[in-house]
């Protein structure tokens, strides 16, 4: 069969955005400017796509494009940080890995006036080594950051890496968890805060399980359509 490849549709309607993306309570208040946002910069997509999941879905959202908007990323930055400072929460420093989330690490550090951690990722995208970390005393408190979590394989280990270290991972920043009715949300340990300002709930345009390949429950695999995989499209700036 012959394999088609289209190029991926920004989906521009800030209506059809808000059918996706739903705030988590805190941030209700700002659902309006982040579907605006997303909408405006065409960082959501609509095509074929495997996620590093391994699943396929129809949507992808490009948080690279998003964050190109300086903008973007202090309004995010700036409502992650306010419930941790309503909280009075401590944080000595953030990390993320060296993925589009650095921009955002890099913000939200700059609005604590805290110190900003690397960790270096595999080929397969996964955290495996702490950069710039010689200057924290152990039990120093870090939040981690990421920009859209599916299955948080990658946050679990980039909590690994900071207890190896003997810092005391606090909590996890991040712009959107995703929805999947194949995958419950198992990665965060109780005492753990979650910063998240999205749920995207995309469980309905997502095919597979996590870890699997997708490919044979996949409809646009079967209509002979190929995929973008999430690598070609994830670390690009533009």
């Amino acid at each position: 069969m012959t394999q088609l490849r289209s190029s991926p549709k920004p989906i521009v309607d800030p209506t059809k955005v808000a059918g996706y993306f739903r705030p988590y309570v805190p941030y209700a208040h700002a659902a309006a400017d982040l579907h605006s946002a997303i909408a405006r910069t065409g960082s959501f997509l609509h095509g074929h796509f495997e996620l590093r999941s391994g699943q396929h879905s129809t949507v992808y959202f490009r948080f690279s494009r998003f964050a190109s908007e300086t903008q973007n990323v202090a309004m995010v930055a700036n409502l992650i940080n306010r419930p941790i400072a309503d909280a009075a929460m401590k944080i000595d420093a953030v990390v993320s890995p060296d993925n589009a989330s650095v921009i955002l690490a890099y913000e939200l550090a700059r609005q604590l006036d805290v110190p900003r951690l690397v960790a270096r990722t595999s080929s397969d995208g996964m955290p495996e080594h702490l950069l710039g970390s010689t200057s924290l005393k152990a039990g120093s408190r870090i939040l981690m950051v990421s920009d859209v979590i599916t299955t948080g394989r990658r946050i679990g280990a980039l909590r690994r890496l900071v207890m190896e270290e003997s810092y005391d991972a606090v909590g996890t920043a991040v712009f959107a968890v995703r929805r999947s009715k194949n995958h419950q949300r198992n990665w965060q340990p109780s005492q753990e805060r979650l910063f998240a300002l999205l749920e995207l709930a995309a469980e309905d345009d997502t095919f597979g399980e996590p870890g699997h390949n997708a490919r044979a429950e996949c409809p646009l695999c079967s209509a002979g359509r190929e995929y973008w995989n999430s690598d070609e499209l994830s670390n690009c700036w533009t």
